[in-house]
C-alpha cells in the first residue's frame, strides 16, 4: 500500500467521478457506475485505487476496444482540469493496464490532491 501522505484516496475517487460526470453527464454516469459495480462487485472507484487492471478490464467488458480511447479522454480531461500531473494519456493508460504494484503506485501518484483547496 502506498503512503497516505503521497496519495489522497478520496481525491482520486472524486477526480475520476467528477471527470466522468463532466464527460458523460449524470444519467450516463449513473448507468456506467451501475454496470461497473455489477462487473466488479464493489465500488468501481475503490477498484481503480486498489486494482487498476481490474478497473480497466471492467471498462473493456463494456466498451470493448474503445476502452483505451475512453481512458485517453479521461486522462486528458483530468490533466486539463489540473487534477493529475500532465502526462501522455497513453502512458497513464499503460500504468492502469499493467497490473503490477509499481505501476499502480505510479498511476496514483499522478493525482494532485493539493488542487482540492483551489476548486
Amino acid at each position: 500500500m502506498v503512503d497516505d501522505e503521497l496519495i489522497n484516496r478520496e481525491f482520486i475517487k472524486n477526480s475520476i467521478r467528477s471527470t466522468l460526470n463532466t464527460l458523460l453527464g449524470e444519467t450516463c454516469l449513473a448507468a456506467l457506475e451501475f454496470h461497473l459495480s455489477n462487473i466488479l462487485g464493489r465500488d468501481p472507484y475503490d477498484v481503480f485505487c486498489d486494482s487498476p487492471r481490474n478497473f480497466y478490464e471492467a471498462l473493456q467488458s463494456i466498451f470493448g476496444q474503445g476502452a483505451d480511447k475512453v481512458l485517453e479522454v479521461i486522462f486528458t480531461t483530468m490533466a486539463q482540469r489540473g487534477l493529475i500531473k500532465w502526462v501522455n494519456p497513453s502512458q497513464a493508460a499503460s500504468l492502469l493496464k499493467a497490473g503490477d504494484e509499481a505501476s499502480r503506485t505510479e498511476l496514483l501518484k499522478l493525482f494532485k490532491p493539493e488542487k482540492v483547496s483551489e476548486r
